[in-house]
């Protein structure tokens, strides 16, 4: 039993020392989306992402999730900005309160922001990767972008 587990590790040195990684054995896509997209699969991919799921496709929903999470880490700065902006933070209620037209300005300025267009790299999941999991339809639905037949 020892040598069959330094086979595999020697086994997986060579592979390593050969430049073969997890990287090497997962295609790459380019995604455009609308950001308004992107915010609304965080939660669905982040469900996904909480299944158990065998090693390498846990490791794409991942790598999808951290490109994901970059652009709504940017977007939350962006948006916290136009609301602080154009209203008035009230801390005991942690809601936002506008004076005059300023609630409608923030929320033009907002839509704006989420009507763009990012485009951003994933590794590719085909559906047959996916097979044998149970998911939601909502998810496979909201997740089409990422999903190939």
């Amino acid at each position: 039993m020892v040598r069959l587990l330094n086979r595999s590790k020697e086994s997986k040195k060579n592979k390593m020392s050969q430049g073969l990684t997890p990287k090497n054995f997962v295609t790459y896509k380019d995604v455009t989306l609308e950001l308004r997209d992107i915010v609304n699969s965080n939660q669905p991919l982040q469900q996904l992402a909480g299944t158990p799921l065998k090693v390498m496709l846990s490791y794409k929903v991942s790598k999808a999730l951290k490109a994901l999470d970059k652009e709504i880490e940017a977007f939350s700065n962006a948006r916290k900005a136009v609301l602080d902006k154009y209203g008035k933070f009230d801390e005991e209620k942690k809601t936002y309160s506008y004076e005059n037209e300023n609630e409608k300005l923030a929320e033009d300025e907002l839509n704006a922001m989420l009507d763009k267009t990012v485009t951003f790299k994933v590794p590719e999941v085909s559906i047959t990767e996916l097979e044998g999991e149970t998911i939601e339809p909502r998810i496979l639905a909201i997740l089409d972008w990422y999903i190939t037949d």
